[in-house]
């Protein structure tokens, strides 16, 4: 495990909030078997804001309150809404996922929209300053290309995201997560696909 992987109990239990902790388990198993019954089993990982360390809430409480931040900036202290990175067991073209999981939601009757972009992450740097006089926490790369955007029924915003580049053709769960921990990047694998526990 990488040193910012969470385990899926740490990821529900301390990170989500309480109000989202139940919305959230019941749907990622709303969409990992609406994903099975499409024939694209998948991966499903927490990614972004709501796997950052806490270290990464704590530098931004700081900066709220630094006689540096001359501009009053107010960082959030916590995610705002919750990322999912869908990954297919076996590689396949974008466009046959976005359409799975498009029809997975319209069976469940959530509304949503199909995005080419999605909003940017973070691999976490202390501070960045604008002229040098305010400092705030900076992103510095993307959670993706292609991302479907819905709602919990809680209303919690969650961006579904397929890809983070414009690859024809998504790489597999297991490189995909391979990936994510050879970069020591921020996320919790939350679904399985059955193929990978075999």
């Amino acid at each position: 495990m990488a040193d910012y992987e969470l385990p899926s109990g740490v990821y529900f239990n301390e990170k989500l909030k309480v109000e989202d902790r139940k919305q959230v388990g019941e749907f990622v198993d709303f969409l990992a078997d609406g994903l099975l019954r499409q024939n694209k089993d998948s991966a499903i990982l927490a990614v972004g804001s709501s796997t950052f360390p806490e270290s990464h809430w704590k530098t931004r409480e700081k900066l709220n309150k630094s006689p540096e931040n001359k501009l009053k900036l107010k960082l959030d202290l916590n995610y705002q809404d919750i990322d999912l990175r869908i990954i297919p067991a076996k590689p396949c073209p974008v466009w046959e996922l976005e359409k799975a999981l498009g029809q997975v939601l319209k069976n469940g009757r959530y509304d949503f929209s199909q995005k080419t972009t999605t909003t940017l992450g973070a691999r976490i740097v202390t501070s960045y300053s604008d002229l040098g006089k305010a400092p705030c926490t900076w992103v510095d790369f993307s959670y993706g290309l292609h991302c479907i955007t819905t709602n919990l029924k809680n209303k919690t915003p969650i961006d579904l995201i397929l890809d983070f580049v414009d690859n024809p053709e998504l790489p597999s769960a297991e490189e995909r997560i391979a990936f994510e921990r050879r970069n020591n990047y921020a996320f919790s694998v939350l679904y399985i696909p059955q193929i990978l526990r075999e």
